[in-house]
């Protein structure tokens, strides 16, 4: 399958920038085996998860040239040795009850404000992700996701500038630059998807984002939940010109590419 330049050019800057960067060296100094993961799955998602970094992953001896990166990346899903990470209880977005995750992966690309695979996601600082975040950019620019699940406070505060001088997400509502715990609080499922812009992308590009609880179970129970799967459901039927309400129990699904 062929990709495109800017793609190619985006995981390439990736694989090969993260290492030379000078808040990532001594980041990576200190990990000599950590891998260089810039993203996991679909190269052309209906889903893009988009959360601070790849952590406790079982993953070893990834490729460091991007043609080969991409065809890793791209059959990682399909393999049933790999590490399935923290996506297994995520499976509903693309209606997947069987534990077939190809079709997750043929639905959906993981990726990360940093790329630097590390045992928890608690060792990534603000700094690193504001050093990693150009080359991030130019993957999401590269791509151009129509829907995109940011995961976990962490990057969420990024992204929508609470603990940043300036503001990625442009169009961000008042009420959800807060921690994603308080937003799944205080607004209902229809109230959390939103269109915005990103700064540096051209503004045409205008993509729906939610905001997601930790994926790694510690997001908050089954209402939570609920309320998650509501909003990506209404996400999508906004996007696609639908109608915005949602069924009680009703789940999307992605089908495999004939």
């Amino acid at each position: 399958m062929k990709y495109s330049s800017e793609f190619l050019e985006a995981i390439r800057k990736i694989l090969n920038e993260t290492r030379q960067d000078r808040l990532c060296r001594p980041f990576l100094a200190k990990r000599p085996q950590a891998e260089i993961l810039p993203f996991l799955g679909s190269a052309s998602p209906a889903y893009f998860f988009l959360g601070v970094n790849p952590a406790g992953y079982d993953v070893s001896g990834a490729p460091t040239q991007a043609e080969d990166y991409i065809e890793y990346a791209t059959a990682y899903f399909d393999n049933p040795t790999s590490d399935k990470g923290s996506f297994t209880g995520y499976l509903p977005y693309t209606a997947n009850h069987s534990n077939d995750y190809s079709a997750f992966g043929q639905g959906a690309c993981v990726t990360h404000l940093v790329p630097i695979l590390t045992s928890r996601s608690s060792e990534v600082t603000a700094p690193l992700a504001r050093a990693c975040w150009p080359r991030t950019r130019r993957l999401v620019e590269s791509l151009k996701p129509n829907l995109i699940l940011v995961h976990g406070s962490l990057a969420w505060k990024f992204l929508t500038g609470q603990e940043e001088d300036t503001t990625i997400l442009m169009d961000v509502p008042e009420a959800q630059r807060q921690g994603v715990p308080e937003i799944y609080e205080k607004l209902e499922a229809d109230k959390l998807p939103f269109q915005t812009r990103f700064e540096g992308i051209s503004e045409e590009y205008k993509p729906w984002v939610v905001a997601l609880p930790h994926l790694g179970g510690t997001g908050g129970g089954k209402e939570i939940r609920k309320k998650a799967e509501q909003a990506v459901q209404i996400a999508r039927r906004r996007l696609s010109g639908g109608p915005v309400s949602v069924t009680s129990g009703a789940r999307i699904r992605v089908r495999r590419p004939d």
